[in-house]
């Protein structure tokens, strides 16, 4: 008895292990960028479009996001003087870049109040950004509401 449920224990531990390190090993580990010279435009727009849709482009704002597509769009209709076509892939490229940096996922240990246990807190670099953002908006707003009602 105590031997199949050390050996349920084992497997399901196995598989679990197996699947945090699968999961890990499909992201891209530097932001994609298209390039005038090698692979056609039309298939790197196709990369791109597949791409954005993935966890690494998940901060990557909706108007962003529009101006991203029409970009892409004018690459592949190709009506572009190379100079423009120059300019349009400097953009994408840009745009991917931070939407990729921003998708970064930060996680730390941190404990929690009346805890002596740390707990890990995860959340993606734009999005501690505007936490901290907020916060120090919210202590602004303090500092200026605790002044009104002294005077």
């Amino acid at each position: 008895m105590i031997m199949k449920i050390s050996q349920s224990i084992a497997f399901s531990l196995v598989l679990f292990a197996s699947n945090a390190a699968f999961a890990g090993s499909d992201l891209d580990k530097q932001a994609y960028q298209i390039s005038a010279f090698g692979q056609p435009i039309a298939s790197q727009v196709d990369i791109v479009k597949q791409k954005i849709a993935q966890i690494e482009y998940v901060e990557l704002s909706n108007q962003d996001r529009v101006k991203l597509n029409d970009d892409l769009d004018s690459l592949v209709d190709g009506g572009l003087s190379e100079a423009e076509r120059n300019e349009v892939i400097g953009r994408v490229n840009a745009m991917l870049s931070k939407s990729f940096a921003d998708s970064k996922l930060v996680c730390t240990f941190e404990k929690p109040m009346g805890s002596n246990q740390r707990v890990r807190a995860c959340m993606t670099q734009a999005a501690k950004r505007r936490a901290y953002d907020k916060t120090q908006l919210d202590m602004v707003n303090r500092r200026n509401s605790d002044l009104q009602r002294i005077n």
